[in-house]
């Protein structure tokens, strides 16, 4: 279920959007890797780090 103030707006009419998107609209050219979630974030990204480092990215 959403958060009890997303909902509240979002039955106001008012749009809720996520970091993700507003990172997009600002940028919307800009190449993303987004990991989210709730376990193993810290982790998924030092490891993709580490790939993308050795792969010269």
């Amino acid at each position: 279920a959403p958060h009890g103030a997303a909902a509240r707006a979002a039955e106001a009419g008012i749009p809720v959007i996520s970091e993700v998107e507003i990172a997009l609209r600002a940028r919307p050219s800009a190449r993303l890797i987004v990991i989210t979630g709730t376990n193993g974030k810290s982790t998924t990204t030092a490891l993709l780090g580490h790939c993308l480092a050795n792969a010269g990215i």
